[in-house]
């Protein structure tokens, strides 16, 4: 059996923005994501794209990429705050040619399990993989995301700009040749609220 891993991403308080607000969050998401598609490119089987309303998903080869993805994003629209649920398991449905919306699978299932557990108090991002081991990682993100709260914004930064090269040691996972991009990025990376 071969698994996959569905990342799904919401934004939180979404519907507390204005029009104006939401527009500039949409615009840098939709530039943010398109880069960091083609950045993982090798490891991504379906581009993470909007599903419905303020929420996007995507598939990936492994879960350490989709979080890794993840965090990438998360950094690259702070202030902007979004949960995400990972659900590593079956790709059973899959549609030719088709968005990751339109595919189904225990991966996808528990994706969706996971990101409505981060609305249940189970913190900023949440892994369900059907494994006793999913408490354990439950437990470190959690961790992680406490500390990951009180850097400042350049330490954010900082912290991005070194974690995407973890990738560049595992060459199947991301497109070197796009990640100079990421500069252009974080240079425009503050949203104005």
């Amino acid at each position: 059996m071969e698994t996959y891993t569905a990342l799904m991403v919401d934004l939180e308080k979404s519907r507390q923005y204005s029009v104006s607000e939401r527009k500039q969050i949409q615009d840098r998401l939709i530039q943010c994501i398109g880069f960091l598609n083609r950045l993982y490119k090798p490891a991504v089987v379906l581009d993470v794209e909007f599903s419905a309303g303020d929420e996007f998903q995507g598939l990936f080869r492994s879960p350490a990429t989709a979080y890794l993805f993840y965090r990438s994003l998360d950094t690259l629209i702070a202030p902007v705050r979004t949960r995400a649920g990972i659900g590593t398991g079956e790709w059973t449905l899959r549609i030719p040619d088709g968005r990751s919306a339109e595919q189904d699978g225990t991966a996808y299932h528990l994706a969706r399990h996971a990101l409505e557990g981060t609305q249940d108090g189970a913190g900023q991002v949440c892994f369900l993989s059907g494994s006793d081991e999913d408490v354990f990682i439950n437990e470190f993100l959690s961790i992680e995301q406490g500390m990951l709260g009180g850097l400042t914004d350049k330490q954010r930064l900082l912290l991005l700009l070194s974690e995407v090269m973890v990738p560049v040691l595992r060459e199947n996972d991301m497109d070197i040749a796009v990640y100079p991009e990421i500069f252009g990025l974080v240079d425009n990376s503050q949203i104005v609220m």
